[in-house]
């Protein structure tokens, strides 16, 4: 099968997997279509982005590997599409070859052996609360990236959900990112140094 995928949703949601990671489908990309239409994830455990493909296609399901999204590019405003063919998920898992032709390249690699966590377990079904929680810093940058890529023309606004939820950023129509929380707390108290002053007043006497 052929399923045609803008080059911006693709690199938006490839920026939520995993990098060096010791679990190799973590570094690919995973698709997964049927006659209601095909989501693109990607996942490192911490983030999760998932993209939506509207259209109807035969069910089947692969991890594209890191070898070919790598040859993905963000195309901003300026947007492309890429092409993917590979084989319909057999009965018995045999590697199959993925195919990706984008406007300049086409690379053909085998597909990712192993089996994609259920992405759908972690995503919420209920609107955010509203209450803060504690994100690591670069997760939430990630955020901001991937709607730089999907040109949605306004913030990367994040829903919090608490300190133990994950929290959500709606990333256009098309996209969704999840964030897990830190289990740290902050300390709310400001230091007293931070207003201390470091010349002496006038008449005041040091030591």
């Amino acid at each position: 099968m052929i399923i045609t995928i803008s080059s911006n949703l693709f690199a938006a949601v490839a920026l939520f997997r995993g990098v060096k990671s010791i679990r190799s489908y973590l570094n690919g990309v995973y698709l997964e279509t049927g006659p209601y239409g095909a989501r693109l994830v990607a996942t490192d455990g911490h983030t999760l982005g998932v993209g939506r493909i509207a259209g109807s296609f035969p069910v089947a399901s692969v991890i594209i590997p890191e070898l070919l999204v790598k040859l993905v590019k963000s195309g901003g405003r300026n947007a492309s599409h890429l092409d993917l063919e590979f084989d319909e998920t057999p009965p018995v898992f045999q590697p199959r070859t993925v195919t990706l032709r984008t406007y300049d390249n086409t690379m053909s690699a085998p597909e990712v052996e192993g089996k994609f966590p259920d992405w759908r377990r972690v995503c919420p079904s209920t609107p955010a609360s509203g209450e803060s929680g504690q994100f690591a810093h670069g997760y939430l940058v990630r955020c901001d990236r991937a709607n730089v890529m999907m040109d949605t023309g306004t913030f990367a606004a994040i829903a919090h959900d608490g300190p133990n939820n994950p929290a959500r950023c709606n990333l256009g129509d098309d996209m969704f990112a999840v964030i897990m929380p830190m289990r740290n707390p902050p300390d709310l108290t400001p230091p007293a140094w931070m207003r201390d002053n470091l010349v002496p007043r006038d008449g005041e006497v040091t030591s």
